[in-house]
């Protein structure tokens, strides 16, 4: 039997088409922000350029580990470059966490819109997918990161803005205290049927923590919806982590 390196050329030809995807989403990153600090702080364009360049490259090495995942596919297809897209501009968000605190109502605003762009990309690119018949466990893997990789940057710029306390970091860590309880314990292992309700709980966080941004929103009720997220996104792993936990303990009794 082969080893997975030798998967026929359809690998080989996945990370030629991979590493066109970075490297145009690596310049559309750029670009992208250079163009944003053209209009929010010239000053600031270089360190803005090179931290959403290097959250792009990050991203891009991350989504690299599980490329093959998405065979037999031949190609990645439209959905894989709209996440790419996506990826664009969450590196561009990314590259505010590197700025001082956004005080300024149009930096605030500029937030709002790249996450309110990759928040309305989010809802495509699994259907599109699905659409092309190129749904793929690494697409799949790769959409997951994007939201949490979302969900902690929309948490730790809202920290940084001062909208919210430290608190509000729970949201963003709570994927990564679940994969690190899986990869420690046998307890909390096994596979999670699809869920609506936490795709729903996914979508409601996003739209409240870009809420928690918007400008007119500050103080009382921004910080409402800031807890609010926390706490549906606490009863989501909660339920997730308690349905782990019951099905380990019929595997251990049966």
């Amino acid at each position: 039997m082969p080893s997975p390196r030798d998967h026929s050329p359809s690998l080989s030809d996945l990370k030629r088409e991979a590493l066109g995807v970075a490297a145009v989403g690596l310049i559309a990153s750029l670009l992208l922000s250079f163009g944003l600090m053209a209009m929010l702080d010239p000053d600031a364009r270089l360190v803005h350029m090179a931290a959403a360049g290097t959250f792009f490259a990050a991203l891009f090495l991350l989504a690299g580990r599980w490329l093959s995942a998405h065979l037999p596919h031949p190609r990645l297809g439209r959905a894989n470059r709209l996440t790419a897209l996506r990826a664009v501009l969450v590196a561009n968000l990314g590259g505010f966490l590197i700025l001082p605190a956004v005080t300024d109502a149009m930096a605030a605003w500029t937030i709002v819109a790249l996450a309110l762009a990759a928040f309305a990309l989010d809802g495509c690119d699994g259907w599109l997918a699905r659409r092309e018949g190129l749904a793929s466990p690494f697409g799949a893997r790769i959409d997951q990161e994007l939201d949490g990789v979302t969900i902690l940057l929309l948490a730790a710029l809202i920290w940084q803005a001062g909208v919210a306390g430290p608190w509000v970091m729970i949201a963003g860590l709570w994927r990564y205290a679940f994969l690190a309880l899986r990869a420690l314990s046998p307890a909390w292992r096994g596979d999670l049927p699809d869920s609506r309700r936490r795709r729903w709980i996914c979508g409601l966080v996003v739209g409240g923590l870009v809420a928690s941004l918007v400008p007119f929103l500050a103080g009382p009720p921004a910080q409402a919806i800031a807890l609010a997220s926390v706490v549906l996104l606490s009863i989501s792993f909660a339920i997730d982590l308690t349905c782990l936990r019951k099905a380990s303990d019929r595997r251990q009794g049966g």
